[in-house]
């Protein structure tokens, strides 16, 4: 049975066949749409909530034969595709079960990546860039070199600054295969570090100052983490100092008429929006705000005090960030549920895109409850990775 499916596979029809219904199962662009704000006509109007390469990358897309989201679904899995030919055009397993176990993790990562979220985003470009750092490793020194390693960093970059806040690991992630080969010295290993934290702080500077010098809408995204750990130390810290702390802070920013003890009915692991969207105004009302536009001296005031509390509480601020850890390394629900239908009358047409692309998304959202697509995973694959190197 393995060995049919096996000489299936490499088929060159049976990929031709496949990728076509994948194609066409995501016509005409379907999953989620996150932070393009194309509704507004000028990028000045559209706020820095996802940073500044979301609205421009998502936002000014041209609108090729009026398919602007296919066109760019379309574009991120071709990037995708290539990234994974080049990374395994001398990595393809000899044994029958890993090709298979191989190929399934291709055609549903491709599911993953026809998306429009960041994230969705940040993994096509990143692995076509790291695939074309691996690949450069293969040719002799020369001016095609430099030119695919070239690529390749811009690729890395580019991805990471739809998601900045991930750029640390994904340095981290590329270069550990070449840091196990080097003997470190002190120098050596200051220059590595002081090199390697200057790269990952680059899509975080230049996304702050795109987004200031493009005037976006202010709204301080970095309030999001800082609202969570004072909620999480006013309703979950075991200490009178750090509930006291996250309670000062909160105050900045309730809404008015609800009392500080709100927030902790809507404070929950695995979300903040229950604490300043009214999800169902029928039910409650949320107790805080986002600050945004020119609350900047509020948002100075509320950052010092974040800071102060850790400082003053570091044991506490720990312990609360404990559960938010594990769910970063294991979060799942990495699909959106298909929003966008043919456009066409043909009931037939219709059915049979839905039934395409629905046969991809189930057996997708299967290995996403397996935590195949999270940090945790990525983790365990570096591990895997630095084992193997020192073999």
């Amino acid at each position: 049975m393995l060995m049919r499916i096996d000489n299936l596979l490499q088929n060159r029809l049976f990929w031709i066949i496949t990728s076509t219904l994948f194609l066409f199962g995501t016509y005409p662009g379907k999953g989620g749409f996150e932070g393009g704000q194309r509704e507004l006509e000028k990028l000045s109007e559209r706020s820095d909530n996802w940073g500044f390469m979301t609205p421009f990358f998502y936002g000014e897309w041209p609108n090729f034969f009026g398919q602007w989201r296919f066109t760019i679904v379309l574009f991120q899995i071709i990037v995708y595709w290539i990234g994974f030919i080049i990374f395994f055009r001398h990595r393809w397993p000899v044994l029958p079960s890993r090709r298979i176990l191989l190929a399934i993790y291709l055609i549903f990562s491709s599911t993953f990546v026809s998306q429009l979220w960041r994230d969705a985003t940040l993994f096509s470009f990143v692995f076509f860039g790291i695939s074309l750092l691996r690949f450069s490793n293969s040719l002799k020194i020369s001016k095609v070199k430099v030119l695919v390693l070239s690529i390749g960093v811009i690729s890395i970059y580019f991805g990471c600054c739809f998601k900045p806040a991930y750029a640390p690991l994904i340095v981290l992630f590329t270069a550990m295969p070449y840091l196990t080969k080097f003997q470190f010295t002190k120098l050596k290993s200051l220059v590595t570090v002081v090199l390697l934290t200057t790269l990952s702080l680059v899509p975080y500077v230049s996304d702050k100052y795109l987004s200031n010098h493009m005037n976006l809408v202010r709204t301080y995204p970095e309030q999001q983490p800082m609202i969570y750990d004072m909620a999480s130390m006013y309703c979950w810290g075991n200490s009178a100092s750090a509930n006291l702390a996250g309670e000062n802070a909160l105050k900045l920013v309730l809404n008015e008429g609800i009392p500080v003890p709100a927030v902790c009915a809507s404070l929950i692991l695995t979300s903040w929006d229950n604490l300043h969207m009214p999800m169902k105004d029928w039910i409650y009302k949320s107790p805080l705000k986002r600050l945004q536009g020119d609350e900047e001296v509020k948002f100075a005031e509320f950052r010092n005090l974040w800071l102060k509390a850790i400082i003053h509480n570091p044991r506490e601020y720990l312990l609360v960030k404990l559960p938010f850890a594990t769910q970063v390394l294991t979060m799942a629900n990495s699909f959106v549920k298909p929003v966008q239908s043919l456009p066409t009358a043909n009931l037939l047409l219709n059915r049979f895109n839905a039934l395409i692309w629905n046969i991809f998304y189930f057996f997708s959202v299967i290995l996403d409850k397996l935590r195949l697509f999270t940090l945790g995973f990525a983790f365990l694959i570096g591990i895997i990775q630095i084992g193997r190197a020192h073999v």
